[in-house]
């Protein structure tokens, strides 16, 4: 017989927290933790447990040990959505990975942290380099957002009052590789231009089409790293998977830009193939002349 667990869920987008709360971490910890206590219906008392000699880092760790978590029956899921904002503060993100690894690894002996689960959505087109001892990502479970099959994608279309024929399935499918954004935006803009879906396909890779700005986001990545770029070309060069470095491997894979199986990638759909292999002939030819 199942035994049902009740939890509380603390849901927190970084996004919604205004410029001066990243200014350093003790404004950002206050910040969670006065927003965790509201969610979960606790009296603040942060001022009381927040002593200035001992440090932003273990204040939040005493609080969350001491107040929170005795103060909650049921265990807590503290949800942090657009946690990527953080990599843009180098400094911050630090302190606050290393803070989220430490309560992880005090989980394992203090009976009291196991009634904390953690979960952090972020976006992979983020990416940062990472101390692989400061970085929370390399602990706990990883879920990757998987492409919509060809079945979720007729389904989604549907969901948008659009009726797609099984031509316009099957080349929608290819050209988005699945990719729920790109799906997402060539519906919209199909149901809200009026712009038919064939043209939307046609139109795809070209500068003026509705992708170019995922595009040039794109482009500019591998304009800030001439190694990246070489290794996404020679991807873009054959039509079998090749085998790529495991830095670039990895860091291509978190812009979605190609799919791997071990380290040999193949590129992640049709869109990017025929955009970036149509930029890359162009650029030959015109560094050439």
């Amino acid at each position: 017989m199942s035994q049902q667990v009740y939890y509380h869920i603390v849901s927190l987008n970084l996004s919604s927290a205004e410029s001066e709360i990243f200014i350093c971490v003790r404004k950002f910890l206050r910040w969670l933790c006065a927003n965790v206590t509201r969610q979960l219906g606790l009296k603040s008392k942060l001022n009381e447990y927040w002593d200035e000699e001992m440090g932003s880092l273990i204040n939040t760790t005493i609080y969350f040990r001491e107040y929170v978590l005795k103060e909650i029956s049921e265990p807590v899921i503290l949800a942090l959505d657009e946690f990527d904002k953080l990599f843009t503060f180098p400094n911050l993100g630090s302190d606050i990975h290393a803070l989220l690894r430490r309560w992880n690894e005090e989980a394992k002996n203090i009976y009291i942290w196991q009634n904390l689960r953690l979960v952090i959505v972020n976006s992979t087109d983020s990416y940062i380099s990472l101390s692989t001892n400061c970085s929370p990502f390399n602990i706990g479970l990883t879920i990757d957002l998987p492409p919509f099959t060809r079945l979720q994608v007729n389904h989604l279309a549907e969901l948008h009052g659009i009726y797609l024929t099984s031509y316009e399935l099957k080349e929608l499918t290819e050209i988005t590789g699945g990719f729920p954004y790109l799906v997402r935006l060539a519906l919209y803009h199909s149901l809200h231009s009026q712009i038919p879906l064939e043209k939307i396909i046609n139109n795809a890779k070209s500068d003026t089409g509705i992708f170019s700005n995922h595009l040039h986001q794109h482009l500019w990545y591998l304009k800030q790293d001439s190694d990246l770029a070489d290794a996404f070309q020679k991807a873009i060069a054959v039509n079998a998977p090749v085998y790529l470095e495991q830095e670039m491997a990895f860091k291509l894979k978190s812009l979605g830009l190609v799919n791997l199986e071990g380290n040999k990638a193949t590129i992640s759909c049709g869109l990017y193939r025929e955009y970036f292999h149509n930029y890359f002939c162009e650029y030959t030819t015109n560094t050439k002349r």
